[in-house]
């Protein structure tokens, strides 16, 4: 459970595993521990290596940061572990922070898997994810648990935190991939659960992918639950390792 400092905030990731790298990148509000059920499975094959972004999780708790602070996070974590190849995993946020990154690094990542992904933020996701003001008292009661466990005792100044974050019309251009997503040349994995009601992941994103990206594969698997907006860990890790066997078969012993 390493710490590091990556632009002068504190910086938590988990590394795991050995072999090529995988870059697992969580949603919003999120933090590495969203990911933990797939660590095991998935270290087998990869080093796998997830960080709390900015302001989330274990890293700094910090009130503003540049537009670009995800992305150049990342790449400065990645230039302190040595590791200049990467395969990338984001959700939901995560989808578009690892999306802008290999727009704007192509040169290190080999292939990009996306989860319910986001290419950019329409006014009804913006509606819904803006209807609690960022008061963190109008979650309920299992969120705010789940929020302590993913952040700590101060959750709450996490959450309104990432509502003003997310409110910075810079960062919403930023990550507005709506006239870049055509420069993604590697393969891409487009994972989406089959809620056509989440309005927050819009299903039209996921074919939009699919037709503009055009070395990538989709997947569309079942959801059993309005408020679900990730596919199961276990189907999940099947994706994936299904995903990369086919870009990079393991030679056979």
């Amino acid at each position: 459970m390493p710490t590091t400092i990556v632009s002068r905030n504190r910086h938590y990731y988990e590394d795991i595993g050995s072999g090529e790298a995988l870059v697992m990148i969580h949603g919003a509000s999120g933090s590495s521990r969203n990911f933990e059920e797939q660590f095991e499975q998935l270290s087998k094959r990869f080093r796998v290596i997830a960080p709390d972004l900015r302001s989330m999780g274990q890293s700094g708790h910090v009130k503003d940061m540049p537009a670009t602070a995800w992305v150049d996070d990342l790449r400065e974590l990645l230039d302190q572990l040595g590791v200049t190849s990467v395969h990338l995993v984001g959700s939901s946020l995560g989808s578009r922070v690892a999306m802008r990154y290999t727009i704007d690094h192509p040169e290190q990542v080999r292939s990009i898997a996306v989860i319910n992904p986001i290419i950019a933020i329409t006014p009804e996701a913006t509606a819904r994810l803006n209807a609690a003001g960022g008061d963190a008292n109008k979650l309920a009661a299992a969120q705010q648990t789940e929020m302590e466990r993913l952040h700590g005792v101060d959750w709450r100044d996490v959450v309104l935190n990432y509502f003003n974050i997310r409110n910075k019309s810079d960062v919403q251009s930023f990550f507005d991939l709506s006239g870049l997503v055509d420069q993604i040349a590697v393969p891409m994995l487009i994972v989406r659960t089959d809620n056509v009601t989440d309005l927050t992941h819009p299903f039209l994103h996921t074919y939009e992918l699919r037709n503009r990206v055009e070395n990538s594969h989709m997947a569309i698997v079942p959801n059993f639950g309005a408020s679900q907006i990730r596919v199961a860990p276990d189907k999940l890790n099947e994706l994936i390792f299904d995903f990369h066997e086919k870009l990079m078969p393991v030679p056979a012993a």
